[in-house]
């Protein structure tokens, strides 16, 4: 028999409804007296359905065995939801690290990573499907397709580094963006009164439109952060419009 594609919770679900059918009618009506009650993970009403066919012989462990495989293919970064903020953290990091050799762990604690010389701030983000929530709520794993999705990147601090490179975490995608702390405050609101430690959504409404370009292949992450530092030391070095006026002497307003 042909297992159909599991690639998220709905396939799965249809699936079991599916499957569910083909009951007897009096086993049936047992399974919804089953699903009324109010259960909870890890027993919750995916792992009823599953037991209660395979205990019924509509379903095989092997066939079970195949649903979580596709499922699992389809979302491989599906442990990033059991992690903890600061363990997400560390994990960015190592992808980061893992995309060139050249980046290196700082003797500062200040920012996360250095390379060539420039001071590497590495912030992670888990996508959520919920439009009021922030990155301390667990939320349910989100694939890259779903209509609405919103990364929270938090306690940004523009002092402290040369370039960000920020890693948004889909169940099925990872995807990195690099901007220079100018960039990111052009972008970000306020968090609180420290007017140094800011947060940057990146959601499905601005996500196309205002990051497609800052949004880099992880092999070539390297050379967007030291291209990305260049850039931002010759933008800083250049010298405004007053100062150059003020160098011929000459009155802006004039």
């Amino acid at each position: 028999m042909t297992l159909p594609d599991i690639k998220t919770i709905r396939d799965f679900d249809m699936y079991l409804d599916r499957k569910s059918r083909r009951l007897d009618r009096q086993s049936r009506d047992l399974l919804k007296d089953l699903l009324r009650e109010e259960l909870f993970s890890p027993f919750d009403h995916y792992t009823a359905r599953v037991a209660f066919n395979i205990a019924h012989g509509n379903m095989t462990y092997e066939e079970y065995l195949d649903l979580q495989r596709s499922y699992l293919e389809h979302n491989p970064y599906l442990k990033i939801w059991s992690l903890s903020s600061s363990q997400l953290g560390a994990w960015g990091e190592d992808q980061v690290r893992g995309s060139d050799s050249r980046f290196r762990k700082p003797p500062s604690s200040h920012y996360d990573l250095i390379l060539e010389g420039v001071r590497v701030e590495v912030k992670t983000s888990r996508a959520s499907n919920e439009r009021d929530c922030s990155e301390s709520v667990s939320h349910k794993p989100v694939r890259c397709l779903e209509p609405y999705f919103k990364f929270n990147f938090c306690h940004l601090k523009h002092g402290h580094c040369d370039v960000f490179v920020l890693v948004g975490v889909w169940s099925d995608l990872v995807k990195y963006w690099v901007m220079s702390p100018s960039e990111v405050e052009s972008c970000e609101g306020s968090m609180g009164r420290d007017t140094d430690n800011h947060k940057l959504v990146i959601d499905s409404g601005n996500h196309m439109k205002k990051f497609s370009l800052y949004s880099a292949p992880k092999d070539r992450l390297a050379g967007w952060v030291l291209s990305k530092a260049e850039a931002s030391s010759v933008e800083t070095s250049m010298p405004s419009t007053t100062d150059i006026l003020d160098m011929f002497g000459v009155d802006e307003e004039d």
